[in-house]
């Protein structure tokens, strides 16, 4: 084979690589396209299903609520003062309900939440225990509790929850053994932190009508006060609630 010969046959045999090579690559993309489209298509039909899926609904109720520590700025003595004790407080707000499958559903919620605590101390003589210290503190909650049901009405829920403060007072009621007594109230908001985050779990039941009724504890995982490394606010709530029916 001469020289001229050996060129033309390397050049072909070359442009032969070549073009398995490209048609290899074109196929690997035109696979890959394919792949990732189909994957696409179908994560739009399943968020176009779960969206088809959404309800809508009213809650309200009320909180048991208390501190792992009071707010208030209590004078030192044993025995004085009483461990913070449950505050009933007022929960107001809506949800939205995905049917994310048959026994599995996602329920975001904005929720209104009054919060905080009552102190309790020992006046008088006679150390009479009579409530000295209300921490009240108001949040906008946005709990995201992922649902479990049975099909059956009942269902277990857990999931976390972002609280921002609307605002944070004590009020000191400063009482009488014989009654009365003045009362004075302290803003707290340069002394609580702006948002709480919290961890959920409860259980509760819907009626087929839409209407359910919630058992909820949120347990706090940060600390609400500036000062302090130990407050915590944790939050039993009832709540009673609608659900307007959806297409699901």
């Amino acid at each position: 084979m001469n020289m001229k010969k050996f060129i033309l046959f390397s050049a072909f045999a070359v442009s032969m690589i070549y073009v398995q090579a490209q048609s290899k690559v074109t196929n690997t993309i035109n696979n890959t396209t394919k792949a990732v489209t189909t994957g696409i298509n179908n994560t739009a039909k399943s968020v176009t299903n779960t969206i088809k899926k959404q309800s809508f609904g009213i809650k309200t109720g009320f909180n048991l609520a208390n501190t792992s520590n009071s707010l208030a700025p209590l004078a030192p003595g044993a025995n004085v003062y009483s461990d913070p004790k449950m505050k009933m407080g007022l929960i107001l707000g809506v949800f939205s309900q995905f049917q994310l499958s048959e026994g599995l559903r996602l329920q975001p919620e904005l929720m209104y939440s009054a919060e905080g605590s009552i102190i309790d101390g020992k006046i008088g003589a006679s150390s009479t225990m009579a409530t000295l210290f209300r921490n009240r503190i108001n949040y906008l909650n946005i709990p995201l509790m992922l649902q479990f049901t049975k099909g059956s009405g009942f269902y277990a829920e857990v999931g976390p929850q972002l609280g921002f403060r609307l605002s944070a007072k004590y009020k000191f009621e400063n009482p009488t053994t014989t009654g009365g007594g003045q009362t004075s109230v302290t803003d707290m908001k340069n002394t609580t932190k702006g948002t709480a985050f919290s961890l959920g779990a409860g259980v509760g039941y819907e009626l087929p009508s839409g209407i359910g009724l919630g058992l909820r504890y949120m347990f706090g995982l940060t600390d609400i006060s500036t000062t302090s490394t130990s407050i915590k606010s944790n939050v039993l709530s009832i709540g009673l609630q609608y659900r307007f029916k959806g297409n699901n």
